[in-house]
């Protein structure tokens, strides 16, 4: 059985990087905004931001 349902068919694959990615938890500072426990270890390593400084950045906002 496949458990791809609505989702797409690389729905479990998708599934097992993001349980990967965010093993851990988010215990790192954002390096855009300074905020604590906003990034995972992989974030980190991937030089990503936290997910509200991200969505302001999409929106345009200056500074982001």
């Amino acid at each position: 059985m496949r458990l791809t349902h609505d989702y797409g068919d690389d729905y479990v694959e998708r599934a097992a990087w993001a349980r990967r990615y965010n093993r851990g938890g988010k215990r790192y500072p954002c390096p855009t905004c300074g905020e604590p426990n906003r990034i995972t270890e992989a974030g980190r390593r991937a030089r990503h931001q936290c997910d509200e400084c991200a969505d302001k950045a999409e929106a345009g906002v200056p500074g982001y």
